[in-house]
C-alpha cells in the first residue's frame, strides 16, 4: 500500500514538475519574443539615426561648400573694389594735378584749396 502511495506522489510530483517546466518555458519564450521585438525596434531606430546622420553630414558639407564659394566671391569682389578705388584715387590725383598745372598761372590756388574741391 505504501508503494502505491509513493508511486501516486511520484506521479503527482512529475506532473507538477512538468507543468512548472512548461510554465517556465512559456515565460522564457514570452520574454525572448519581447526582447527580440525590442532588438528589432532598436535596429530600426539605429538605421534611421544613421540615415539622419548621413543626411545631416551631407547637408553640412553642402552648406560649407556654398559658404566657401560665397567667401571666395566676396573676397574677389572686395579685391576688385579695392582696385577700382585705387584707380579712381589715381584719376582724382591726376585731375587735381592737371587742374593745378592748367589754372595755377592764371588763378593761384594753394594745395589746401585743391584738396577742398568737391569730387563726384
Amino acid at each position: 500500500h505504501e508503494v502505491l502511495q509513493l508511486q501516486t506522489q511520484l506521479e503527482t510530483l512529475r506532473e507538477e514538475s512538468a507543468r512548472q517546466v512548461s510554465r517556465t518555458k512559456d515565460r522564457c519564450e514570452a520574454v525572448r519574443r519581447t526582447l527580440q521585438s525590442q532588438i528589432s525596434q532598436l535596429e530600426t531606430q539605429l538605421a534611421q539615426s544613421r540615415a539622419a546622420a548621413r543626411t545631416a553630414q551631407k547637408d553640412r558639407d553642402e552648406i560649407r561648400q556654398r559658404m566657401q564659394a560665397q567667401i571666395t566671391s566676396l573676397n574677389d569682389n572686395f579685391e576688385q573694389a579695392q582696385l577700382r578705388i585705387r584707380s579712381l584715387q589715381s584719376h582724382v590725383n591726376y585731375l587735381k594735378s592737371s587742374y593745378t598745372n592748367i589754372f595755377a598761372p592764371e588763378h593761384p590756388i594753394g594745395p589746401k584749396q585743391i584738396d577742398g574741391l568737391s569730387t563726384c
